[in-house]
């Protein structure tokens, strides 16, 4: 697996959490700020007097998918983060670390490492070239 592929996928996996949670916020709100109301007006036949315990339980199921997609990005972020301790160069391991794990734009990176945008570049490409031999050495073990 190539550095980009790595990357990628932590990436996704990250895009579909906060999906998840996002849809998850929505649907919380929805659920709890809807209130039975009371009225002297006969209900409809419709009506569906369980539509609130469904929700809630839609919720629930919501949740736990919620915490297994942030579990799984926990744990891709620590097995980069694993794989970032075995770099050689330390400010090549910073700047891959705060793009990926950290999420920082490429202008925070040049003030957290002290160095210009062509260097974080330089730094980043020199990063990735480090995770493509580190995962070549994996996969060929």
């Amino acid at each position: 697996m190539l550095a980009d592929e790595y990357l990628n996928n932590l990436q996704e996996l990250e895009f579909k959490y906060k999906k998840k949670k996002t849809l998850y916020n929505l649907q919380f709100e929805r659920a709890t700020c809807c209130t039975t109301s009371y009225s002297s007006q006969p209900k409809a036949p419709q009506r569906d007097p369980f539509a609130q315990e469904r929700r809630l339980a839609k919720l629930n199921d919501m949740e736990r998918e919620v915490k297994k997609s942030y579990e799984e990005v926990e744990k891709m972020q620590e097995d980069l983060e694993r794989l970032l301790q075995e770099f050689t160069d330390a400010d090549a391991m910073t700047a891959i670390h705060c793009k990926h794990i950290s999420h920082f734009t490429i202008s925070s990176i040049e003030k957290e490492i002290h160095c210009s945008r062509s260097t974080v570049y330089r730094l980043l490409d020199k990063g990735y070239a480090e995770l493509d031999r580190i995962l070549a050495e994996k996969d060929a073990a």
